[in-house]
């Protein structure tokens, strides 16, 4: 629902000339070549040459529209200019000749005149008939041509304008900080030396799920149970790295378990309210998750203790009997709150936010996403 996929230009109507401006052309010019038409049969003797002539032009009609797509795509102005007016010469005087010499053999003109005169006083009546028929479908050419041009440039903007949002997309979802993984593996080994292998194996087993998910997540979009899933697995690290000073209570709509969201869109910010918040303290401190769905939104919220006096905190760490591996400096994912909303406003625009309200002694933050995807 909210992936970013790679998108290709759409196949355009426009790459077709427009069957509404071809038949306009061509029915226009053959009404104005009737007159021209008329009086050079009346000169070479045809008989009811105004009849003839309408019924001529009609035949004349239907050759333009047979050839007017090949014309209109092979001669647009906008693509050969030059060559293109040389061709629509030679191709007009060519029609007046065939179609001249065609009517001389058909139509049994009884004039006083020479073949070659015939001839040519019906090239002459058809010659700029057909020249303005040539150069008008070519004119319908060049607008088609640059309307697909246009829409063509429109595509490649806006597949490179994807490719670039795909990959800021991934590049923001790929950093992991080293503290991170280096603070579980401290954690790990002093779960090691206490003795307790269980909790140790497990530290490390949600360690490399955390890894794995950070880092091989397919699209932007997964299933809520999931992204709680990782969450549940980074808060498993973190209990066993602060023990009872860190305190967890949940709150999850049932609606969310069919909802989808942003990776990584809740981790960041439980991460954001540990570092500044539980690692901080010497007393417990409480994380409250709460997921919840509306009509268009869903809100993904972390309600977190703050920290304590910093004097406190730092004699606290002093003293603890695991300061080697608490005071390490505080690591996670690296994802950030600014990286998570960066990301959103790339998927969503204006219509997701990351909101931080302070109350007394901690920070509610709020991650507000809209249901429906983006309209871009």
């Amino acid at each position: 629902m909210m992936q970013l996929v790679g998108m290709e230009p759409s196949p355009r109507l426009v790459d077709r000339p427009a069957w509404i401006w071809i038949a306009l052309t061509v029915c226009t010019c053959a009404f104005i070549g009737v007159a021209p038409q008329v009086h050079a049969f009346e000169v070479i003797g045809v008989a009811d040459a105004p009849a003839v002539a309408v019924r001529w032009q009609t035949g004349v009609a239907v050759f333009w529209a047979l050839i007017a797509v090949p014309l209109a795509r092979g001669w647009s102005l906008a693509d050969r200019e030059g060559r293109a007016l040389v061709g629509l010469g030679v191709l007009a005087f060519a029609v007046s000749f065939a179609s001249a010499w065609l009517a001389w053999a058909l139509l049994e003109p009884t004039g006083p005149y020479k073949r070659g005169m015939m001839i040519a006083e019906l090239v002459s009546g058809s010659l700029p008939t057909h020249g303005l028929t040539a150069a008008l479908l070519s004119l319908v050419g060049s607008w088609t041509n640059g309307k697909r041009q246009r829409a063509r440039a429109a595509d490649r903007e806006a597949l490179l304008a994807a490719h670039a949002t795909r990959a800021e997309l991934d590049a923001l979802r790929e950093r992991v900080q080293p503290h991170f993984v280096l603070n579980a593996l401290n954690t790990i080994a002093a779960l090691a030396r206490r003795g307790d292998g269980d909790a140790a194996g497990d530290v490390a087993a949600d360690l490399g799920e955390v890894l794995q998910y950070s880092l091989a997540v397919a699209g932007d979009a997964i299933a809520f149970d999931s992204e709680r899933a990782i969450v549940e697995r980074y808060l498993a690290i973190e209990q066993a790295r602060f023990g009872d000073r860190l305190v967890v209570t949940w709150e999850i709509d049932p609606a969310m378990h069919t909802t989808r969201v942003p990776a990584l869109s809740w981790q960041p910010v439980v991460e954001n309210a540990i570092r500044h918040g539980v690692a901080r303290r010497t007393s417990p401190g409480v994380v409250a998750l709460a997921a919840r769905r509306a009509d268009d939104h869903v809100s993904l919220l972390v309600d977190a203790d703050g920290p304590e006096h910093d004097d406190m905190s730092r004699a606290a760490s002093r003293a603890s009997p695991d300061a080697a591996h608490e005071t390490a400096p505080f690591g996670g994912l690296g994802i950030g709150e600014a990286t998570l909303e960066r990301r959103l406003a790339l998927l969503f625009g204006d219509r997701a936010a990351v909101t931080r309200v302070p109350r007394p002694g901690g920070v509610l933050t709020e991650v507000r996403i809209p249901l429906a995807p983006s309209a871009a």
